[in-house]
């Protein structure tokens, strides 16, 4: 049985690995092919400040777009799935319906979709992988995750799903929101 003692220098080991990345530095033929996304690691992304970040391994987006959160009234709408457009979508509305308080202001989100094939990023989280969409679910597999706060990258970690609702020029999610409701995010084309 492993105990904290024992946990800990497990713990440092891995945390002190080389990040993972399949990139063969032409990743256009791994698009055209495989059908997911990756970046090359001599290309960092810039966010939203203006610095260089050296974290993201994963993504080839910059973030550009920051919304403030709002309170909306009434019930969310329903999802409706449909067929998400190959593009880039920056969020451009956050709106949390049912909640009595927000936990944060500003929000800053982008995804890529090149069906199969997916990225997304914010100011804490970079991902690429691929996707599935039936019905109203968006199912995300994440080939490359990293993570800011940690300065790490890992492969192969399954995100989950959201439901979703997507027209010709925007894509939207729905999630639980921390405070309770449900937390409603509009992503617009490029």
């Amino acid at each position: 049985m492993l105990t904290p003692c024992r946990l800990l220098p497990l713990l440092v080991a891995v945390l002190s690995l080389p990040a993972c990345s399949s990139d063969t530095g032409d990743s256009s033929d791994d698009a055209a092919t495989t059908g997911t996304t990756t970046s090359s690691t001599s290309t960092p992304t810039e966010a939203t400040t203006g610095t260089t970040t050296e974290w993201d391994e994963c993504t080839e987006i910059s973030l550009t777009v920051s919304v403030t959160q709002t309170l909306a009234d009434g019930p969310a709408p329903e999802p409706a799935g449909g067929p998400i457009a190959d593009g880039t979508y920056a969020l451009t509305a956050y709106e949390v319906h049912g909640a009595a308080v927000l936990t944060s202001d500003i929000k800053s989100d982008v995804y890529a979709f090149a069906a199969p094939g997916y990225q997304f990023r914010n100011t804490n989280t970079a991902l690429s992988g691929t996707f599935t969409a039936a019905a109203t679910t968006l199912s995300l597999t994440s080939e490359c995750r990293c993570n800011a706060a940690l300065a790490t990258c890992n492969d192969t970690i399954e995100m989950g799903e959201l439901t979703y609702t997507a027209t010709p020029t925007q894509l939207q999610t729905f999630s639980n929101y921390i405070n309770g409701g449900t937390a409603v995010a509009t992503y617009t084309l490029q």
